[in-house]
């Protein structure tokens, strides 16, 4: 429908293994607020374009971190081996985990910054 936008789970929705569906709505609720209030009143009205744009801006990364994160969730040996893996590298887990609850900026979510030997964790 032209002249809608959608935020929210609407807008794009992964298994809320998370939580992070409740950052997402609101996040993407003030951002199509924004687009919507910023548009000039000689334009045509539509923010869906400035909207899609900064929508991606704030949620691909973390889109793309999210979907790789269910991979092992949905194969239970992978998740073990995952797990084992993590158990011994403390400072990697809490970083993932920062990232999975919007504690780092979707910015850190790739694989190079998250498993960068000396990244500080979150304490």
């Amino acid at each position: 429908m032209p002249g809608a936008l959608l935020v929210g789970d609407a807008a794009g929705f992964l298994d809320p293994f998370t939580g992070e569906g409740i950052h997402a709505a609101l996040r993407s609720a003030e951002l199509a607020a924004r687009c919507i209030l910023h548009q000039r009143p000689d334009e045509s009205g539509d923010a869906s374009a400035p909207y899609a744009a900064a929508w991606t801006r704030e949620f691909a990364a973390k889109w793309r971190f999210l979907a790789a994160l269910q991979v092992p969730i949905r194969h239970p040996w992978l998740a073990e081996r995952l797990v084992q893996y993590l158990g011994t590298r403390p400072a990697l887990t809490a970083r993932l985990m920062a990232a999975a609850g919007d504690l780092v900026p979707s910015t850190d979510l790739t694989l190079r910054r998250l498993l960068a030997p000396g990244r500080r964790s979150i304490s």
